[in-house]
């Protein structure tokens, strides 16, 4: 029983204060020269980029069953089939985009998927101005093609672009604005539903989002451009 006890105290560092100091200045001089080695123009455009693509992606999915019931007379179908579409595309479409990426870049991959959630967005909007559930099966295919290879094809661009010991710290802030932007979309998502009474101008903000988005990674530096 005594022995148990000593093993969760926790243990006391009795190195001279010193020493305890010196090693946590070198720790965060460490941490501070990794983020002096971030380049600022690719990294920045990186985290916008990815920014928006959380404020799109994240609240598309949240609000798409709700959006389904409140602009189309059999939601309930519509909302099962769409999402069985979404499940089914989205078991290839990391592969494939994944293999097209491999060909065209990775680049071009990102701005491929985002023109894909564009059009995703656009059909949904449409769809529910003419109460056509063609259009939300239309939808629910390019968004599952879409939102897949998104979550691998950032990372993996990352991987490419940057140094082996950038390349955590570039992905830790990509993945924090990722889920900013997703927190910020569904608040303003919320916001907008409550105001106008309807989720199109939700959606029509997501679309704007990664409108914006691509163009930011058109921006991008080609992969083979780094050092």
């Amino acid at each position: 029983m005594q022995s148990q006890v000593f093993f969760w105290l926790p243990k006391i560092d009795h190195r001279p204060e010193g020493v305890r100091n010196h090693n946590t200045q070198k720790v965060n001089a460490s941490v501070i020269q990794q983020l002096k080695s971030l380049p600022r123009k690719q990294t920045s455009l990186l985290l916008i980029a990815m920014f928006l693509s959380g404020i799109a992606y994240r609240p598309f999915q949240i609000y798409l069953s709700s959006y389904a019931k409140t602009n189309l007379t059999s939601e309930e179908t519509v909302s099962a089939y769409s999402w069985m579409i979404i499940g089914a595309v989205g078991m290839v479409s990391g592969l494939a985009v994944g293999y097209l990426a491999d060909k065209i870049s990775i680049r071009r991959g990102i701005m491929f998927v985002c023109t894909l959630m564009s059009l995703s967005c656009g059909f949904l909007i449409l769809g529910a101005e003419r109460d056509a559930s063609l259009f939300f099966y239309l939808s629910s295919f390019l968004f599952g093609a879409s939102f897949y290879p998104i979550f691998g094809l950032f990372p993996a661009y990352i991987s490419r672009c940057y140094s082996q010991k950038s390349a955590a710290l570039a992905f830790s802030f990509g993945n924090f604005a990722l889920g900013a932007g997703g927190v910020i979309g569904n608040f303003v998502g919320g916001v907008t539903v409550d105001m106008t009474g309807s989720f199109t101008l939700a959606y029509l903000i997501m679309l704007i989002s990664v409108v914006f988005s691509l163009v930011v990674v058109a921006f991008f530096p080609k992969e083979d451009a780094h050092d």
